[in-house]
């Protein structure tokens, strides 16, 4: 019943994570496209970049993966890295919204869209990612490490046993009825029950670390890391990037992504808008 209730709890945290979707807006020097069913930004200058959500669809302060493409139209080659990709929100600036809609004649709703400022989302790095990968296997390692001694103390005492029983005897000369209690230790069924508990034990932490290397994995063929680009070549992988918060003051977040292509900047807008 105890883990029932964990998971129950768990179900409402996670159906109560307030979510958005990416609306992308195309800008100048752009064109959108449907590549597999998701709309794609086409920045194309010297060089050409193209960005595409991996979702529409993000958590409120969750992350959002993005696909990046970038092609080399130059004669020259150049490094394209995730410290080449910044990103930014425009949110409330609380700090002067009090003062603003104090002194404002206009419609409550509008005036935080007046007063606003940037707020830098952070954009992960691979070995970032790798670390916080590292950091869940760890917990996770952990929390099968509780659950063994629980187990371990469960299979100590299923050698325990006591009862009850009930005697009757028939003879020459009358019958008698008694009852009587037991109690003991079965050394064998606690050995059975302790192979079965480190049995289980094993199963999870084998299933535990199959399913870190496949994620490790993942990460490395996926996620874009420092590469030379050279004339005439494409390159590209996946980024994540931290998303803003929903307030009360907005429920609709311009974000701008800008990738530096040598000495290109490649401007991408989203809005993000909270999910009724």
């Amino acid at each position: 019943m105890k883990n029932i209730a964990v998971i129950l709890v768990t179900l409402m945290l996670v159906g109560c994570k307030t979510t958005g979707t990416l609306q992308p807006i195309v800008s100048s020097n752009q064109k959108a496209m449907v590549r597999d069913g998701m709309e794609s930004l086409f920045s194309q200058r010297k060089h050409t970049v193209v960005m595409t959500p991996n979702s529409y669809t993000a958590e409120s302060s969750g992350k959002a993966s993005f696909i990046v493409i970038v092609s080399n139209g130059s004669s020259k080659d150049f490094l394209l890295s995730p410290s080449n990709i910044s990103a930014t929100a425009i949110i409330p600036n609380k700090d002067a919204l009090e003062n603003v809609k104090a002194d404002s004649d206009d419609d409550t709703d509008v005036v935080p869209m007046k007063v606003t400022k940037k707020e830098e989302l952070h954009v992960y790095t691979y070995e970032e990612l790798v670390k916080e990968e590292e950091k869940r296997a760890a917990m996770q390692a952990f929390a099968i490490a509780l659950g063994s001694v629980g187990q371990s103390m469960e299979a100590a005492n299923a050698g325990y046993q006591s009862g009850y029983g009930t005697v009757n005897t028939y003879g020459t000369y009358g019958s008698s009825y008694g009852t009587y209690n037991y109690s003991g230790y079965d050394y064998a069924a606690a050995n059975a029950a302790r192979s079965a508990a480190q049995a289980q034990t094993n199963a999870e932490f084998s299933s535990a670390a199959a399913q870190t290397q496949t994620n490790l994995i993942g990460l490395k063929n996926t996620i874009l890391k420092a590469h030379t680009l050279l004339p005439n070549e494409s390159h590209g992988g996946i980024i994540q990037i931290q998303m803003p918060a929903f307030s009360e003051d907005l429920s609709s977040i311009p974000i701008d992504i800008i990738v530096m292509a040598d000495d290109e900047e490649h401007n991408f807008h989203y809005s993000f808008s909270r999910d009724r």
